[in-house]
């Protein structure tokens, strides 16, 4: 609920054509969701994400607040100093991804977001990309919701 506010923007920015503005403000938030759906997964699924996570909610998550934050590998290996990319494709987070997120996320949104934040890309800001970031995010909500909905159900299940 404390990024609605950035969701609300985005979709102005791309109702008024300011796809710019839209693609700019989605970005970062599309990675932050990553980093909080992750803490979900570490903290609730018990599959063990990070090397060292204490949080009381995982919605607490922020990774600028961890100085050496450590990823561990689905082989079990520890990642330091980790980007988005290895927390999407090396950790238990994928497994909770549908494989073609994992692999857009991977491979066209990341190469694709260093140049537009860093201010190296102009040529990014059309409607179908503003679109196209707004459904990516879209479907990471729905994700999210319904793995958060499972695990209420099993939850009520064994109650």
């Amino acid at each position: 609920m404390e990024r609605k506010r950035f969701v609300e923007q985005i979709i102005e920015n791309h109702r008024a054509g300011r796809y710019a503005s839209a693609i700019n403000l989605i970005l970062p938030l599309i990675e932050s969701f990553f980093w909080v759906f992750a803490a979900y997964i570490h903290k609730h699924k018990k599959q063990r994400i990070f090397k060292r996570l204490r949080l009381t909610s995982f919605l607490d998550f922020d990774k600028r607040t961890f100085k050496n934050l450590v990823l561990i590998s689905t082989s079990g290996n520890e990642m330091k100093k980790p980007k988005i990319r290895d927390l999407i494709s090396k950790t238990h987070l994928k497994h909770y991804l549908p494989e073609e997120v994992v692999e857009y996320y991977v491979k066209e949104l990341f190469e694709e977001r260093n140049p537009i934040l860093h201010g190296n890309s102009v040529d990014y800001d059309t409607e179908v990309n503003s679109a196209k970031k707004i459904i990516g995010l879209n479907n990471l909500i729905n994700i999210f919701i319904e793995e958060i909905t499972n695990i209420e159900r099993s939850s009520k299940k064994r109650g």
